[in-house]
């Protein structure tokens, strides 16, 4: 019989010494495994809510972006607990929806560019407000999902054409683009360029950040292994810093030149109870409202579109029916909880779900 050459690179190598699930009577090992796995699920989600707040508090709102994160990450604990116990899936795991942080984005922004014509200065009482309507909204989408659910209108989602869901993403993916260097620059992509020729470092800012971004899509299509993308990122991180101090340039420097974030305004009451402060309510008017209605109708048709497409694609990979109404129920309620705390919309996340289940950590 003939030998298989083992395969060479560093990929083969790491994946080699990580827990994995080789027969069922060694259940430590397939805990072990689980737990890792589950691990990297959990960083990886609250990886997309720390980017997801700060692409929609950006710009003059960034002061407010601890209170926001603190925010959205309560609010997807809450999502991601009430889909873990109630999905009639074992192993399902939640993900904010990327789209909603999009429509978010270009929400909060129109509403505080209004508040400022207004003669509104304070930063900290404008984004007050925009986070109390980003947990409205998930709220009202959490509603419709429940509502849908309870309709059993579910399987509505198989009759839209492959052209409108790949278009939909394609021009989802070219936001993100954009979001993601005005993050990463404080300015918006069409005047990075424009201000490079007086300060270099928006272009350096711009270049790191994309040329990380191609370096996850090669990665991606190249490696495939579950730990690629977050060990990517952690050792992006410790390049990072390895290079600041090698450059001697400490963590107060590094966030004056915009490669860190902050500083955040210190304040008495706990980051997510202080979104309700009167300075923040007070702002709230039928004006306001208008503006953030047609944002609202958005995100709540995306939110229940999401949802039915993600739930038929794992009936796809599981090979399996699953009760596409009882899942809307659910997350329904969870974002409706979720969004009482200011969370993003939630719902089943197709990717980690699978991975969870190819890797056998498949449990609640």
């Amino acid at each position: 019989m003939a030998l298989r050459a083992p395969r060479s690179g560093i990929a083969p190598a790491i994946n080699a010494l990580l827990p994995h699930r080789r027969t069922r009577d060694k259940p430590a090992s397939s805990t072990v495994r689980a737990l890792t796995v589950g691990f990297v699920g959990a960083l990886w989600a609250i990886l997309n809510v720390i980017a997801y707040a700060g692409l929609i508090f950006s710009g003059p709102l960034t002061p407010a972006l601890l209170t926001a994160t603190s925010a959205m990450l309560g609010g997807y604990a809450v999502v991601a607990l009430v889909i873990a116990l109630g999905s009639r899936v074992p192993g399902m795991v939640t993900t904010s929806l990327s789209s909603s942080a999009v429509v978010y984005a270009a929400a909060v922004s129109g509403l505080d560019q209004q508040l400022v014509r207004a003669g509104l200065d304070d930063a900290m009482a404008r984004a007050g407000l925009a986070l109390l309507l980003c947990g409205w909204t998930t709220v009202i989408g959490g509603v419709a999902l429940w509502l849908v659910g309870a309709l059993r209108a579910g399987a509505a989602a198989r009759l839209l054409p492959f052209p409108v869901i790949e278009g939909y993403h394609a021009g989802l993916g070219g936001l993100f683009i954009a979001g993601g260097i005005s993050v990463a620059t404080g300015l918006a992509p069409r005047l990075v360029i424009v201000d490079a020729l007086e300060r270099p470092l928006v272009l350096a800012q711009a270049g790191a950040c994309l040329a990380l971004g191609l370096l996850i899509l090669y990665l991606s299509q190249r490696l495939r292994y579950w730990w690629a993308i977050p060990g990517l990122l952690v050792a992006s991180t410790l390049l990072f810093h390895a290079l600041r101090v090698g450059w001697h340039a400490d963590v107060g420097t590094a966030r004056a030149a915009g490669w860190l974030l902050g500083p955040f305004p210190h304040s008495a009451a706990p980051p997510v109870l202080s979104v309700f402060s009167p300075s923040s309510l007070s702002l709230l008017s039928w004006k306001a409202l208008y503006a953030w209605a047609p944002y609202l109708a958005s995100n709540t048709a995306l939110l229940v579109i999401a949802l039915m497409l993600t739930v038929t694609g794992l009936e796809l990979d599981l090979r399996r029916a699953i009760d596409v109404d009882a899942e809307l129920k659910t997350a329904g309620i969870g974002n409706v909880l979720g969004g009482a705390l200011g969370g993003l919309p939630s719902c089943h996340g197709l990717a980690a779900t699978m991975l969870l289940q190819r890797e056998g950590a498949a449990s609640r």
